[in-house]
């Protein structure tokens, strides 16, 4: 019984990250002057990659997300 329990509050909780949308509107906060501000920033542009990569065909033409994750690669 405790095994099913911790099994269903585990999926719960996957399920739950799963749900949480993306929000990338905050990338144009990001300065990008110094090496050590690439560097320090590598991370955020390879999720930003990994969500355009990953984002339907459909969903593109009217997603500010994907407007916002190129820009930011580009620069």
């Amino acid at each position: 019984m405790k095994c099913k329990v911790f099994v269903l509050i585990a999926a719960s909780l996957f399920a739950v990250n799963a749900l949480i949308a993306q929000d990338y509107s905050n990338l144009d906060g990001i300065v990008l002057k110094e090496k050590a501000d690439y560097f320090r920033n590598e991370d955020m542009v390879l999720e930003c990659s990994d969500y355009l990569l990953n984002s339907a065909v459909e969903k593109v033409s009217n997603d500010l997300n994907h407007l916002k994750t190129l820009q930011f690669i580009m620069r």
